[in-house]
């Protein structure tokens, strides 16, 4: 995950400003999905779609997550603010048996802001609600453990 983060970082000083709403990165997403996420950010002007994906594990059960989240603008603009809104996530959770199904849903806030003009970093938290095989857990948390840390590369 550093690797690609260190990637995107280089990647973002030394190309110009784009004015494009599409951007990919990864997302901290350990607290919401189990795992860190390959993610992608689409723009509806001001808001973000975010989407994540993580595959954990194929050895002895296949375990992987799908997600996503809308990121209303409640303050600043698509580039830089404050954002709230809702997230869900599907997949496989490794047990010591093999893998069970389940889901989350998030209540998400957090801050975004553009760095080195091509760079979108946000952080991210809320109360996440996980069901995995029946079992429920709710706790309000940030969404993984570097603060619910996404960094993406804008094109």
């Amino acid at each position: 995950m550093f690797k690609l983060l260190a990637l995107t970082i280089a990647l973002s000083v030394f190309t110009p400003k784009a004015e494009a709403a599409t951007a990919v990165g990864v997302a901290d997403t350990a607290a919401f999905m189990d795992a860190p996420s390959v993610s992608a950010l689409f723009s509806n002007n001001e808001d973000w779609i975010q989407t994540m994906l993580n595959v954990q594990g194929v050895k002895g059960s296949f375990r992987f997550s799908l997600g996503g989240a809308y990121k209303f603008t409640v303050a600043g603009n698509g580039r830089a603010g404050f954002h709230i809104g809702p997230g869900l996530s599907i997949g496989t959770v490794g047990t010591p048996a093999g893998s069970d199904f389940g889901f989350a849903l998030v209540g998400m806030f957090g801050g975004h802001y553009t760095l080195f003009e091509r760079m979108i970093v946000s952080f991210d938290a809320g109360p996440i609600l996980r069901v995995v095989d029946g079992d429920v857990d709710f706790g309000v948390a940030p969404m993984g453990g570097l603060l619910g840390l996404s960094a993406h590369y804008l094109f």
